[in-house]
């Protein structure tokens, strides 16, 4: 796998669903800017990530994927 390939990415349609099921209408451009840069402040990447890590780590061999 590339190191530089996105594994989970959030799109302006995400936010957009959220926000109709939320406050029953459609962010402008400027509110979905202020939402997206509010993630990427407020997102904790690393548990997800230490907590799969682990979980990998602790699966029998014959459940962990083979190697590429």
């Amino acid at each position: 796998m590339n190191s530089n390939e996105i594994v989970y990415r959030l799109t302006v349609a995400d936010i957009q669903n959220v926000a109709e099921s939320t406050l029953n209408r459609k962010l402008n451009d400027i509110e979905v800017a202020t939402v997206a840069e509010r993630i990427t402040e407020t997102v904790n990447w690393y548990d997800p990530i230490w907590f799969a890590v682990l979980d990998l780590e602790n699966r029998q061999p014959a459940e962990k994927s083979p190697r590429r």
